[in-house]
């Protein structure tokens, strides 16, 4: 094999190795942005399912109360309600807005060329 053939084929060996790891360092990108995404998720399912749980918390607790025939404290009690919504607010605003990751093409390999023989 001559010089040119070899410089060419090591030029082209070099190329797909290039291009081989920018494709393992997107496809190691896109599993960060997706297990991202779905730690995201979770802590928001988490967020609402507390707010979901205060919710049921306080109709609970004044229906016990109306049961039971206990007074009217009922300005105390959406005090308290006032509180927790406020809280659960909070959290939720807490949240970063979910972005979907962005998708980054691969990059074109670069045109082979033949050196020239003058």
């Amino acid at each position: 094999m001559g010089l040119v053939p070899l410089i060419i084929h090591h030029h082209h060996t070099a190329d797909s190795a290039l291009l081989a790891a920018l494709a393992a360092i997107q496809g190691s990108i896109a599993k960060m942005a997706d297990a991202q995404t779905q730690a995201l998720a979770d802590l928001t399912n988490a967020v609402t399912t507390i707010g979901n749980a205060i919710t049921a918390e306080i109709a609970a607790l004044q229906q016990a109360l109306a049961a039971a025939g206990q007074p009217d404290d009922s300005g105390q009690i959406e005090a308290q309600v006032t509180k927790l919504t406020s809280l659960a607010s909070q959290l939720t605003a807490s949240l970063p807005a979910a972005t979907p990751p962005a998708s980054t093409p691969p990059a074109a390999a670069p045109a082979a060329t033949t050196p020239s023989t003058t």
